[in-house]
């Protein structure tokens, strides 16, 4: 397994252990692959009788910290960074964010080769983490937006900043899930490229500017997704991102 980097930006290793567990052929049962990537794989899964979603991560060549030194280029590293503070924060149960289930590390892929197969040439075993599953859920878009749903979402990114320490750096609509009800939730989700931090005490002046602006960013996706919601139809290149059920 590639080493657990340290550094002001990473919650303690011991809070990530604390939240490792195990899975087995005898307890987990793959239903589908959902989405895939050259970085991970989406899976609905059945574990001990629930439907949840585990999403494994290839692990290859450790690319260390992004050159700001703020960003963990590992996507696992970094989603799990994010967990454990948005679980700590209570924006798990919130319902605002996907619900965490637990970490799964050095997951030998030949456990479950059939579904596991495009991971045995990777260098390292795979890691996971085990979500909550979402009936139903798709992407916001225009046809999708309301008034009522973006202030949900403009909301729960200020909570993800000021209660989490959470920046997602993809703030694109398909990482904005709408889930049916009663009573329907909307969600953010995708949080393997984030910067977290251990508390509040970490930020500085330059962070709280940059998650400001990640805000105003969400604020002004709201305001396009309007005008073309009136419209009745997208204009061209608007980089929303692809509607996908991503986690």
């Amino acid at each position: 397994m590639k080493p657990w980097l340290s550094g002001p930006f990473m919650p303690d290793r011991a809070e990530v252990k604390k939240l490792l567990m195990t899975i087995s052929s005898s307890d987990t049962h793959f239903i589908k692959l959902i989405h895939w990537s050259d970085s991970s794989n989406i899976f609905l899964v059945e574990y001990k009788g629930q439907e949840r979603i585990l999403k494994v991560f290839h692990e290859n060549e450790d690319r260390g910290m992004a050159d700001d030194g703020r960003r963990d280029l590992d996507r696992y590293r970094s989603e799990a960074r994010a967990y454990v503070n948005l679980k700590k924060s209570g924006l798990c149960d919130r319902g605002i964010v996907p619900k965490l289930y637990g970490f799964i590390e050095s997951l030998d892929p030949k456990s479950f080769e059939r579904e596991l197969h495009s991971f045995l040439r990777d260098k390292h075993f795979p890691n996971a983490i085990l979500l909550e599953y979402l009936p139903g859920a798709s992407s916001m878009n225009y046809s999708k937006y309301s008034e009522g749903r973006m202030n949900i979402a403009i909301e729960s990114i200020q909570q993800i900043h000021e209660l989490a320490f959470v920046q997602h750096l993809d703030t694109y609509t398909k990482n904005i899930l709408l889930v049916p009800g009663p009573p329907e939730r909307v969600l953010w989700t995708d949080f393997d490229i984030t910067v977290s931090f251990k508390d509040r005490s970490e930020l500085t002046a330059e962070d709280k500017e940059s998650m400001d602006f990640e805000l105003e960013i969400v604020k002004s996706l709201g305001e396009l997704l309007a005008e073309d919601h009136k419209l009745g139809w997208p204009k061209e290149s608007r980089g929303f991102g692809e509607s996908v059920h991503r986690m």
